[in-house]
Order: structure tokens, then sequence, then C-alpha cells
């Protein structure tokens, strides 16, 4: 399982700083490097989005009976026991929970922000983190945080642990040993988090530690206390400014300062001022620029354009085979990108077998498919009138959920289908876009459509044309089977010799086998 970790001291701080790896996880060369400089270093796992992961991490036998009567009995999820009698319990990574200490009596949260010391880790005295034996993480798939408890950690955010606590262990409003530091560092972040002078915060701090503590907190141990508060915020700020910077430079086009928020999950109003005085520096550099009507709205501007030598390109066009010996009419270069679109049964799925067929001893051949399963993909193979299924050379995935980050370079991909949400087919064009964009080196993409009965494009409109060079329609022709038309010819090897609208009429045997009824020509009376 490959899980983004960082180097843990004795006392449980990071030997490095982190921050960075919230967002984007260490090489393997890097956290090489980390255990060959400090061999015995505790393995930290990143809590939060990057990892997918929320732990809970109980310390007490009240808390853990608490906790257990919130979780389901059957509950499976990775689990590891604390060299002090604790527990860590794994889960998927929730948005709404908190990274926080003692968020529940005797229970801390690891989320976004935080990390877990993960087994076979030891402490300073040697002891370790071990995984319970039917609970491991390598052969235990985390599930999500029941509701319920869910509802407990947010109601705990809420609560005044100071209050809680004290009262709990004392019957009075007092401070015990034990939480002074804790408890004092709660109160100061959040006057800090307000904006309160540093010099303010030490005399609240002197007052609480003097009266509200048993026994009293050392007064010069104060102002370290306050230093270090401010050393938080700021670390924080810088945060906020490193993850900021990261989410624009991984964003084209427009974006509102909101989306932006909500994608790193901003949500303190001390977070977003932070991530709105980065926004503003950007703007100072020259890497966005305000846009539009709306409040806060950016675009991002392009810092480099990569000039390209057209004078000495390869303009050779690639040795493609289309169905019914279209390559006569028109030419194929790298990058281009072909559709069929067809209505419901025309056949989509047996043109894509037909181009695989006619090209996979001259390309490398991915064929993506929501259509059918490797099951049904071998029927269908083995009704080929000539050639075995063990002599189809292609590769075949199904359920990719995007088809623009598994573009194989220097190969034919085809995709069968494209599919949106009902209602949501102006989607179309803007992902073929994205398509043709990401093909790279002597690659091309072939992509199947779905298409209504008597409408001149696939669903999606009249946009679905603009980035592919051909594109063919495929409708019915009862009772003789199916009339494939060229819509959109570019390239054509005779510019004189306008090849649009050809059609040919051809019938399926077999859901694989074509058998066509004619040659291309203009129209059919």
């Amino acid at each position: 399982m490959d899980l983004a970790i960082i180097p843990i001291k004795n006392d449980k701080k990071s030997y490095v700083k982190w921050a960075e790896y919230q967002v984007t996880a260490p090489t393997e060369a890097v956290v090489r490097e980390w255990w060959t400089r400090w061999p015995n270093a505790s393995i930290g796992i990143i809590t939060g989005a990057l990892n997918d992961l929320t732990v809970i991490d109980i310390d007490t036998d009240d808390a853990n009976q608490k906790i257990e009567e919130l979780l389901p009995s059957n509950l499976l999820t990775p689990m590891a026991t604390t060299p002090r009698g604790g527990k860590h319990i794994y889960f998927n990574y929730h948005k709404d929970v908190p990274n926080k200490s003692a968020i529940i009596p005797g229970c801390d949260v690891r989320s976004q922000g935080g990390y877990i010391i993960a087994p076979p880790s030891q402490n300073g005295n040697g002891k370790v983190y071990k995984w319970i034996k039917a609970y491991k993480i390598t052969s235990t798939e985390t599930v999500d945080l029941p509701e319920k408890l869910v509802e407990r950690i947010k109601e705990g955010a809420k609560t005044s642990l100071w209050s809680q606590k004290a009262t709990r262990a004392t019957g009075s409003h007092k401070i015990m040993e034990g939480q002074r530091d804790n408890e004092l560092f709660h109160v100061g972040y959040a006057l800090a988090k307000g904006f309160m002078p540093i010099e303010e915060i030490e005399q609240y701090l002197q007052l609480i530690g003097s009266y509200c503590c048993e026994p009293p907190f050392e007064s010069s141990e104060i102002k370290e206390k306050a230093e270090s508060i401010l050393k938080r915020i700021n670390e924080q700020n810088r945060n906020v400014s490193f993850l900021v910077r990261e989410w624009v430079s991984a964003t084209s086009g427009h974006f509102l300062a909101t989306e932006c928020y909500t994608g790193l999950q901003l949500a303190t109003r001390e977070e977003k001022r932070a991530g709105n005085a980065e926004l503003y520096r950007l703007c100072q550099e020259g890497k966005i620029e305000r846009y539009g009507d709306k409040k806060a709205m950016y675009r991002t501007i392009t810092q480099f354009v990569d000039f390209e030598d057209f004078k000495n390109v390869d303009d050779t066009p690639l040795d493609i085979r289309l169905p019914f010996g279209f390559e006569k009419y028109v030419e194929i270069y790298p990058g281009d990108l072909i559709s069929f679109n067809g209505v419901r049964n025309s056949g989509k799925t047996a043109i894509a077998l037909e181009f695989i067929r006619l090209n996979m001893r001259r390309h490398k051949v991915f064929y993506f498919s929501r259509e059918i399963k490797k099951r049904g993909l071998r029927r269908r193979l083995a009704k080929h009138d000539n050639i075995p299924v063990n002599d189809w050379d292609f590769k075949f995935a199904s359920n990719i959920a995007n088809f623009t980050d598994i573009l194989q370079p220097d190969a034919i991909n085809i995709i069968d289908y494209i599919e949106v949400m009902e209602g949501e087919y102006f989607k179309i064009p803007s992902i073929l876009a994205d398509i043709h964009q990401h093909l790279v080196g002597d690659a091309i993409a072939v992509v199947m459509l779905q298409k209504r009965t008597e409408k001149k494009w696939g669903v999606g409109g009249e946009g679905v044309e603009e980035k592919p060079v051909l594109v063919f329609n495929i409708d019915p022709n009862f009772p003789e089977g199916a009339i494939i038309t060229a819509n959109k010819v570019k390239n054509k090897i005779h510019d004189d010799y306008d090849v649009e609208g050809y059609r040919m009429k051809f019938k399926l045997r077999g859901g694989i086998n074509f058998i066509p009824l004619g040659v291309w020509g203009p129209d059919y009376e």
C-alpha cells in the first residue's frame, strides 16, 4: 500500500518540514534518504486528503469504551495498538472532521494537517506500535467513519475542553498538571487567531497560569509558550500560502477564490484571509489577474510559450487503415482525432473492433470500453470469420473513469464510448478537446459517440465535430442493415475531390463481420 510518510523523532515531532507533503507525496528517493540519515525514525503517515485517511487516536480505556459504543460491532478497518496501551483506528478521510487533540476526552483525531505514528515504530522506551492481527493496513481496506462517530466528533469540536476536563477531574475549574500545557496553548492560540497582540496574550496566559492552574504554571515559561503560539500561526499562514500557490499552479483558465478555498478545504476565517492575501501576492507577481465581473474571480496568466519548429517537422501521414477502405480519400496524422457517431445498436463496437483488425499489425492498439466487458469481448471476437481469438493483438481495459488519464503515447487509442449524465451532453465537446490535447507523440484517438436517430450530429451537438479531423455517422437502414456517412473530412488526399457526405450501406453478421453493400458514393436514392 503506497502512503505518503515522513520521519518522526522520539518526541513525536517530525525531523523535516512537512507542509508540502500534505499535498504532494515525497518521492521514494527522498524517503530512502531520510531513513538512511535517521534509521531509527518512527514512521509518520500523513493524514487527510492526500492519503485518504482520518485516524482516531484513543489514549484511555474510558475513551475506548465511549468510542466503541459509536462503532458497529462488525467494524473491519485497519487498527493498531500504541506503546502505552492506546489504539489507532484508521478510516477513509472525512473532510468535515478536523485534526484536533482531545476533541473527545482521552481521544485525538488526526485528519487534514496531521500525521499518525504507525507500526512498526518504537517510542523512546523501545516499546512498539503494532497492527492488530486481523486489522493490518496492508490487508484491510479502510471504511468510512460511522455517522454517529462523526456527529460526536463535531460536538466535541464545539465543546470547551478546558471547562469539561477541569470539572471532570477536580469538580472545580482548575486546570490540573498534565493538562496545563495543552490548555494554555489552546487559549493563547484562540486569542492569537483573533489577532490579539502577542504582549496581551502573554498577560492573559500569565493570569491563567497563576490563578487557574494547579499547581500554578511557571511564569518564566509563559513567554516561550506565547512565542510558540505565534510561530504556529505563522507556519499555518505559510502552509496556506504554499497550498494556494500549488493549487493555482495546477489550474488553468479562470477560477473563483471560493473554488480555491473549497478545493484546499480552507474553512476558517483566518485560513481564508491568508488565502486571499496569497492570491493578492500572486496578482502582484503577475501570475494571475482579476477576471470578469464577479467578485474574487481570477485568471491564470500563461508564463511561458513553447515556440515550435514548423519548418523541420516530419509531415509524413500515418499508415492508418479505415473501415471500408476510406483511407484512399484522407490522410491521418499524429495527434488526430476520429469519431464515429452511431445510434443505439448500429454497430459502434463492431466498428471499433474493425478498426483494431485493420491496424493491429501496423500499430500498438489500446481499446478502452464502457460498452463491453472482457467476457462479452471474447465472445464477440470468437464470432469473427477469419481471425481466432488468440490472434487478436491489442490491449483492453474497461470501466475507465477518465479517458485522458490513460491515453497511450505513439499508439491508436480507441474509446468506446464517451458517456455523461443525462442532461450533461454539453460537456462532450470539451471532453473531446481534452482527449485531443493529451495525445502524445504519434498517438491518435478513435472515439465512439452516441447519436440520436435522424440527428446530424452525435449527442453533444455541433460542437462534437470541432476537434475531430474525420467524423462518421452510423444510421439504421432497415431492413438492410445500416448506412455509414462521412460527415466531416479534413486532410483530404485530393482537395478538389469533395468526399464529405459520401455514404455506404453495409450489413453486420455476428456483431463483428462487416458485409459492404456497394461502394462509397455521394448519396443513395
